[in-house]
């Protein structure tokens, strides 16, 4: 299953469904995909991530910012018990882009 995550960068002047090259890092919170998806969808770029990809990122970014796993993470945010949500925003909103039963979010199986 893929999972869209889409980001504006800006007026484009590729045609759509052109083939783009990565966009340049942006820091320590770019997200890039490992399979290199990125198209143009109309004016607006559109990044395909898988959902091991998403996992990924979320583990990473919720251990080297908070020292916690992802799991617990988000599971803090969806009970209302994390404390200041705005510094993990971009995590939060990444993890919103999964399925509500995803097993993170402790609604399944795992």
């Amino acid at each position: 299953m893929k999972t869209m995550y889409k980001k504006a960068h800006g007026p484009q002047s590729h045609s759509p469904g052109e083939k783009m090259k990565k966009p340049e890092s942006r820091g320590n919170n770019a997200i890039t995909p490992k399979s290199g998806a990125l198209t143009l969808n109309g004016n607006e770029p559109e990044v395909t991530l898988t959902r091991e990809e998403i996992i990924d990122h979320l583990q990473d970014g919720a251990k080297r910012r908070l020292k916690m796993p992802a799991r617990k993470l988000v599971r803090l945010y969806r009970r209302g018990k994390l404390e200041d949500p705005g510094r993990v925003a971009d995590l939060l909103a990444l993890s919103d882009l999964l399925p509500d039963d995803d097993p993170i979010f402790g609604n399944s199986h795992p």
